[in-house]
């Protein structure tokens, strides 16, 4: 389903995926963006929930969204915008990084529920 190589993607892996084209406030361009659906889901159809990743306006971190420091899988410090949440078509996603550490998925569990209403804040 994926065009990198064939890979079925994994929640919790950062891919960089083709948003455009987009309307108003939403993230547009290449960018990173963490995958959410899970691993049954990316298994069988040939789309992936994704939030989108910036570095920008890193000074202030709201309860939906979470910091993620430079390393193996980001360069740049970043956070991801789980109000920013689009399903696409696998074959946006350009190339596929790597996983996220199990605590940070931990933290986007969190963060996702507040994003969706699951929970308060």
């Amino acid at each position: 389903m994926a065009l990198d190589n064939n890979r079925i993607y994994k929640r919790g892996d950062i891919v960089q995926a083709r948003f455009d084209p987009t309307e108003g406030s939403e993230q547009s361009g290449v960018r990173p963006a963490i995958v959410l659906s899970p691993d049954a889901f990316n298994r069988h159809s040939p789309l992936l929930v994704l939030a989108s990743l910036t570095t920008k306006n890193l000074d202030r971190i709201y309860p939906f969204e979470v910091l993620v420091e430079p390393g193996a899988i980001v360069k740049r410090r970043s956070k991801i915008l789980l109000m920013q949440l689009r399903g696409m078509s696998q074959s946006r996603v350009v190339t596929c990084y790597g996983q996220l550490p199990p605590e940070t998925l931990l933290e986007v569990d969190a963060a996702l529920k507040i994003a969706v209403g699951l929970e308060k804040i």
